[in-house]
This record gives structure tokens, C-alpha cells and sequence, in this order.
């Protein structure tokens, strides 16, 4: 992990950890919270880069290439684990608090108990939003880790949420708007069926789509019909895309970066 000054770009400071780092790190409180491919998850001061604390799990043997990014809520950290796992950590000290089960592995094979939440949890409003491969999307309360509702769906891509639904592309293609509260599904594309998309997003009355040859779907948010289709290039559309003041920002897997507006009203 390398820190760099934001206004010059020079290194502050470097740090090896145990193995290879995928997630987008945590920031917070003078803390880097970093989430390690071999399931470990490091506090870190922001200021120097020095290891304030380590929580360590032990992984199954098969798990999918990639790990949930942490994130920071007031002074918790929430992260998903390879096993099927939610956690939720001290920032301050690293400890415990309170851990629960997105998705119990079962099946005879090594590839049927993968669950990995890979997809990053979600605080909105109180509520912690998680999935996991092969398994499920749940809400949890923030501060206890009690189950609200579960709702079969296999999810590696990080979701977006409002207060009006929970938006999810699944491991199939489809692409989900849950209701929030209790998870029973609005709307759903199948249009979209094995196009590898990327993680969606909420702009102002549409949900945004990624997919693998490039292509950016609109739908509006309301009942899911198509609103506008654009193409960003030829590369795959995998990196969850940023929303900042009406414009969605995009990355393709060849280094495209694109700037894009909502569709204009018909």
C-alpha cells in the first residue's frame, strides 16, 4: 500500500503487507483500513503508514479472484469475507463487534460451498446491504448484525442503493431493483442475460449498466424499461462506476475513462 500527496503526488509512505491487495482500500478517522486477497484486514495510520491492528480469518480453499472492499461508517469498519461472512470491526482497535453469515456454504464440492461476498457492503440509513456469490442479498442493522430480510440472488458486483430500491446485477446477467425494507423485488431486466455486467448505478431517474463489449444500458428506475444505449468502447466495463454531480464516470478494462450525462427526455 503507497500513500501519495494529493497535491503533489509524492510518495508519504509505503507498506508491504501479507499478500496482494484488490479492494479499493477504507479511509477514515486517520485510519487505512486495507482488505488482503489472503483475508486479512489491516488498520493502518493514515498519517505514517504503522499497522495499529490486524484481524485475521482463515479462507476456504477455492475462492473467486477478488475480496470486498472495506467500508467505514462512523467508527466501524464492515467487511465481507471470503466465506460468507459479513464482520464488523472496531476502527479504533480492530476488534469484533459483531459478525454474521451473508451465506452458509453447503454443496459436496469446494466449488458449490464458494460464497464469497466479494461485493461491497453497503450502510444506507441504518441498514447494511451485502451479497454473496452463489448465496444471497441480505439487510443487516447496522449496529447489531440482525437479519431485516434475505433474498436469493448471486452477487459478486458491488450494488447501488437509495431510499427507493437496491439496485443488483446478479451473476447471470439480470439486473435487479429490490425494494430496500424488505427485498421483494420491483422490477428485473433479463434483456441483458450472460453480458458479464458491471456493477450498476443510480443517476437522478435511471439505472446505469456496464457490460463486456463495452456498452453503457440506461433503464429507468421506475419499472426497469430501456431508456438509452451508448457505447463506451470495446473493452469491458467492469470497474464500479462514480456518480458526482449528474455525471457518471466510466473505466473499460483498455483504459477508457468517459464522462457521461443522463439521457436526455424523449
Amino acid at each position: 500500500v503507497v500513500a501519495f500527496n494529493q497535491e503533489n503526488g509524492t510518495e508519504q509512505w509505503r507498506r508491504q503487507l501479507s499478500s496482494e491487495v484488490l479492494a479499493v482500500p477504507a479511509i477514515g478517522e486517520g485510519m487505512v483500513v486495507v482488505h488482503t486477497e489472503d483475508g486479512t484486514i489491516y488498520g493502518l495510520d493514515a498519517g505514517t503508514g504503522d499497522q495499529r491492528w490486524i484481524y485475521n480469518q482463515n479462507i476456504p480453499v477455492l475462492t473467486l479472484h477478488g475480496t470486498s472492499s472495506p467500508v467505514i461508517s462512523g467508527s466501524t469498519v464492515f467487511c465481507g469475507l471470503a466465506g460468507g461472512k459479513l464482520v464488523a470491526l472496531s476502527l479504533e482497535t480492530g476488534m469484533l463487534e459483531w459478525e454474521g453469515h451473508v451465506t452458509i456454504p453447503s454443496g459436496g464440492s469446494e466449488l458449490e460451498r464458494m460464497v464469497d461476498v466479494d461485493a461491497d457492503p453497503l450502510v444506507y440509513s441504518g441498514t447494511v446491504y451485502a451479497a454473496a456469490y452463489q448465496g444471497d442479498v441480505v439487510a443487516v442493522g447496522e449496529g447489531s448484525g440482525k437479519v431485516f430480510w434475505k433474498r436469493k440472488i448471486s452477487v459478486y458486483n458491488n450494488m447501488a442503493v437509495n431510499w427507493q430500491q437496491l439496485v443488483v446485477s446478479d451473476a447471470e446477467g439480470f439486473l435487479w431493483s429490490l425494494d430496500p425494507d424488505s427485498g421483494a423485488a420491483r422490477w428485473r431486466v433479463k434483456d441483458l442475460h450472460y453480458r458479464h455486467l458491471s456493477p450498476p448505478a443510480i443517476l437522478g431517474d435511471y439505472v446505469a449498466v456496464g457490460d463486456f463489449e463495452g456498452y453503457l444500458h440506461w433503464f429507468s428506475a421506475d419499472d426497469g424499461s430501456p431508456a438509452a444505449r451508448m457505447r463506451i468502447g470495446s473493452s469491458p466495463i467492469v470497474v464500479p462506476p462514480v456518480v458526482r454531480d449528474e455525471v457518471l464516470y466510466l473505466l473499460s478494462t483498455d483504459g477508457t475513462l468517459a464522462a457521461v450525462r443522463l439521457p436526455e427526455a424523449e
